[in-house]
């Protein structure tokens, strides 16, 4: 079950920067990333502990 939700992550993160880098810069994929993923890895971490 972790391997494949941080397969998921992984794909995730790559696909978004894959496009965020090519369609705009590498700056900006980087930022973006950074931003979005200190937002989303705190809300998975409630939810993961609420559960269980």
């Amino acid at each position: 079950m972790l391997a494949t939700v941080r397969f998921l992550g992984n794909l995730a993160a790559s696909s978004i920067a894959g496009t965020l880098w090519t369609a705009l810069s590498p700056t900006t994929a980087f930022a973006c990333l950074t931003a979005g993923w200190m937002v989303l890895a705190p809300g998975g971490l409630l939810i993961a502990s609420w559960r269980s």
